[in-house]
């Protein structure tokens, strides 16, 4: 599977720094998961950004390609050929995180109708027309969102996540309501994982769709060929009814037919029981869920809003939980 995700910001909103430290984040989880440059024909490199390719391993059977890109973000405010070419790889992506620069967020004496204006002059009114775009190019769907407020340091002493949540959300109005809010993060990648998490929480949402569905569509095709093994059984009890097997040989041997019809597909029924059960115990879902919970339960403060979606239950005395040192 291949994960693409946009960093739509500005110039200084932090995106180069946030990209390594999602490198440094995700390799302190090694050896359960780790990230490495990939080396690959679609990589997409020009003087004002480049498209970020990475082999992301999540246990010994899951391997993604994640890429994420990196450029100027005086692009954004320019016109051309590098800004179509840069919104060709960013529109490719359906999962964005908008980095909003968190020292917009520091002056004391300021109110937060003044931060919210300050954010919207110098960000939103920037990045909010990409989103219009993009929904309008993807039949109205705007893609999944994550809102990282970057060089937050400091910032949950003075911020509860209701007002964080409330500066987000009335800077960028109109890209989102109060009935489908994206998800907030504070990133303070001085002392947290908080980049690294941001991006695995995407991989384990991407990967909870993908299990359920899975096993959606395995218990579909089993009550499917419960359906059928009843029609042959039906079948059988119509020809042993008629009492006639002796008498026609053709009969006995098309019963015997609709038995070993029967036979195979409960045969295949047992089979997408065994897949069901990997889908339940997927190593991949297990160690991205324990991650990323355990950061959420670590760092409350940070989760502003939409982490919730993220409910892995995982055994919280076996953890034992290292804070990067400043």
């Amino acid at each position: 599977m291949d994960i693409s995700i946009t960093l739509l910001g500005i110039s200084n909103s932090g995106k180069t720094n946030f990209i390594a430290e999602v490198v440094k984040d995700i390799n302190s989880f090694s050896p359960k998961i780790t990230i490495k440059p990939a080396v690959s024909t679609r990589t997409v490199e020009k003087d004002c950004f480049c498209n970020n390719l990475y082999v992301l391993n999540i246990s010994e059977s899951l391997s993604w390609e994640l890429s994420i890109c990196d450029y100027d973000g005086k692009l954004l405010k320019s016109q051309g050929n590098n800004q179509q070419d840069l919104k060709n790889v960013l529109y490719s992506s359906n999962t964005w995180i908008i980095l909003t620069d968190g020292t917009y967020f520091t002056c004391e004496d300021e109110s937060i109708e003044k931060i919210i204006r300050k954010v919207k002059r110098s960000s939103a009114r920037v990045l909010c027309p990409y989103i219009s775009e993009y929904a309008e190019e993807h039949n109205e769907t705007a893609p999944e969102l994550l809102f990282a407020v970057t060089k937050a340091n400091g910032l949950t002493s003075r911020f509860t996540p209701e007002r964080v949540k409330y500066i987000v959300m009335a800077a960028f109005e109109g890209i989102f309501s109060e009935n489908s809010s994206p998800m907030i993060l504070l990133c303070d990648t001085a002392c947290t994982k908080a980049a690294g998490l941001a991006v695995l929480s995407f991989c384990y949402l991407k990967r909870k769709k993908e299990v359920l569905d899975g096993m959606i569509q395995l218990e579909n095709c089993n009550e499917r060929i419960k359906n059928k093994i009843n029609e042959l059984q039906h079948q059988i009890c119509e020809i042993e009814n008629q009492k006639i097997l002796g008498k026609l040989p053709a009969n006995k041997r098309k019963a015997e037919n609709f038995q070993k019809q029967i036979d195979s597909l409960k045969n295949e029924i047992s089979n997408n029981d065994s897949r069901m059960e990997q889908y339940k115990t997927d190593t991949g879902l297990k160690y991205l869920g324990t991650c990323v919970r355990c950061w959420m339960d670590n760092n409350t403060e940070l989760a502003v809003n939409g982490f919730e979606k993220i409910d892995y239950q995982y055994d919280k005395s076996a953890v034992k939980i290292v804070k990067r040192s400043v």
